[in-house]
């Protein structure tokens, strides 16, 4: 009788600590809660106009001050190789004269993304140029306040790799690859 009894509490002490153990695996902690912190990186799109005018003898071929005062916009701009131009044109504006500023953006290394209508339409012979630039701005990890709905999870912190993400925002070379990776053809011209 004496061992019926102990073997009974056995028994039940036994599915006790089953119990536990399934309870304890029941609930899905790798899904973040909504009190959990996430930190990423934002990256946001920049777009800075600047509007070429026509030239005064009214013909195709940019001058020499008009040359020298988009060069001096793409100077203050600080235009890099992850930046994109492009022109926003009236209706009237001849093939050449897109051509020859192409070709002198193409001769400073900045990226001609073509012509496309982004505004209202402009004055007769004038080009709207749009430098699109991508920028990201890493989290900020300096506060790492108490996770409250994460200390019974017993799971890597919200703020786990942060300094990763915030290393990566301010080192990458073009933040729009953050959003979206560069094709394997943009891949083969920038080696080129």
């Amino acid at each position: 009788m004496r061992q019926m009894k102990q073997t009974a509490y056995v028994l039940n002490a036994l599915i006790c600590v089953s119990f536990i153990a399934l309870t304890a695996c029941s609930n899905n902690y790798n899904v973040p809660k909504h009190t959990d912190h996430v930190m990423r990186a934002s990256v946001e799109m920049v777009q800075l106009k600047y509007i070429i005018k026509p030239e005064e003898d009214t013909t195709d071929t940019p001058s020499a001050y008009t040359l020298s005062e988009l060069d001096q916009f793409l100077t203050q701009t600080k235009i890099t190789y992850s930046d994109t131009v492009l022109f926003d044109i009236a209706n009237n504006t001849s093939e050449k004269r897109i051509a020859a500023l192409t070709t002198h953006l193409k001769k400073r290394g900045v990226k001609y993304g073509g012509a496309l209508k982004l505004s209202h339409t402009p004055e007769l012979g004038s080009i709207h140029m749009y430098v699109e630039r991508y920028t990201a701005t890493p989290p900020e990890c300096g506060q790492w306040r108490m996770e409250v709905s994460n200390q019974q999870r017993n799971n890597t912190s919200a703020h786990h790799g942060c300094a990763t993400i915030s290393a990566l925002a301010k080192m990458v070379a073009n933040p729009k690859d953050l959003v979206s990776g560069a094709s394997v053809h943009q891949q083969i011209n920038s080696n080129q």
